[in-house]
């Protein structure tokens, strides 16, 4: 057989991009045929590995353009499905892994989640930069409108006979509201073992690891921590041209509060920040109506007990809906600070819930991905 994977580029080394990479590796393993990508910039491999450490390459890669175009990002996803048309009789499978549906028939589309409806969202119901800028811009609402409109005539057209899959409850949901169509749930892959730690002995710690833009939801915790004056709290993350609008914000709200432990870390490298979940307690996240949420479950694998927000697939996809079991839930500022000041004060039971995190964090590993992935694909194959 020969297989097909279709990325725009794996250059930007998100979450999105280690689904394809996963894609790639656990189709080699199946050991059936060839693994090509398809893509429309080159691959810096180097950069790509330089993140993600040592990656299954596929056996061989085409590009689009010879060059970075910095222009049109979300019109670029499409330009993948010339591949699709071009090569359709010489591949047996062609797997379109960014999600965007493109102008030509896949076999699998792993939607992350309809982008296209991102205008249709209730404004209270989404925090997404994407979201902001295409609502309130005018020039970037009427670069979207086109997009908008070709996606909803390609999801008519040519996801009818693809196999849909998605990265949680949540984003099935979504997509079932906005395509008709159901998507099947295959969790992304999560670097489980290079997170995984035993250790009890723990300080008043909380963490948070996110990019520091604005829907991330970061300005709450200057707040929170204002409430909870033993806790430390560290925010780990990358940063992109606006970054500094958000640093700069949080700044600001930590001399609102005049709080001293709130640890701002940008790029911090990855071993500085392994050392400081070694001895935190707490994983907290503030992201509204996340997708998934890949670094929770990071959290989860190195001893952290997860307190989410109740929206989004942290709640219906890793906490399962559940308050206390695998982890916490909250609303506003002053839940998220009650829990957070209990849990500090109630060594035993954060044991408890920890070793049940530990235990559901493995739910979502690459292995387990790769098994899944397969298994949903297996009639496809046969």
């Amino acid at each position: 057989m020969k297989f097909l994977v279709l990325h725009h580029t794996l250059n930007s080394a998100g979450g999105g991009e280690r689904v394809s990479l996963a894609i790639i590796e656990a189709l080699k393993e199946l050991g059936k045929g060839e693994v090509d990508l398809g893509t429309v910039e080159k691959t810096d491999w180097e950069k790509v590995k330089n993140i993600f450490g040592n990656v299954t390459l596929p056996d061989k890669e085409m590009n689009i353009l010879p060059f970075k175009l910095n222009l049109f990002g979300i019109y670029q996803r499409s330009l993948t499905g010339l591949y699709a048309y071009k090569y359709r009789k010489k591949y047996d499978l062609i797997i379109n892994s960014h999600g965007d549906v493109m102008p030509a028939f896949c076999d699998v589309t792993y939607m992350h989640f309809p982008t296209f409806t991102l205008l249709k969202q209730p404004i209270t119901f989404i925090k997404h930069r994407d979201f902001v800028k295409y609502r309130k811009n005018l020039f970037w609402r009427i670069y979207f409108i086109p997009y908008e409109f070709i996606q909803t005539k390609l999801v008519e057209k040519y996801l009818e006979h693809s196999l849909i899959l998605t990265n949680s409850l949540f984003s099935q949901s979504i997509i079932k509201q906005w395509t008709g169509k159901k998507a099947q749930v295959v969790y992304p892959p999560v670097e489980i073992e290079k997170f995984y730690f035993k250790n009890d002995f723990r300080d008043n710690i909380i963490v948070t690891c996110s990019r520091f833009t604005y829907e991330k939801g970061l300005t709450i915790i200057p707040e929170i921590a204002s409430k909870v004056p033993e806790g430390k709290f560290y925010i780990f993350g990358s940063t992109s041209k606006t970054s500094w609008e958000v640093i700069s914000e949080l700044k600001k709200l930590i001399n609102k509060f005049n709080v001293k432990n709130v640890y701002l870390k940008p790029n911090t490298p990855l071993n500085e920040m392994l050392s400081i979940y070694k001895r935190a307690k707490i994983y907290l996240h503030t992201m509204i109506n996340e997708h998934f949420g890949l670094s929770i479950v990071e959290g989860m694998a190195s001893g952290l007990v997860p307190l989410i927000h109740k929206s989004g697939g942290p709640y219906m996809d890793i906490l399962d809906g559940k308050q206390g079991i695998y982890g916490f839930y909250y609303e506003n500022a002053d839940e998220a600070a009650n829990i957070i000041k209990d849990l500090l004060s109630n060594e035993a039971k954060l044991k408890k819930i920890r070793e049940k995190a530990v235990e559901r964090s493995f739910l979502f590993s690459k292995k387990a991905f790769k098994l899944n992935f397969i298994k949903a694909i297996k009639h496809l194959i046969n």
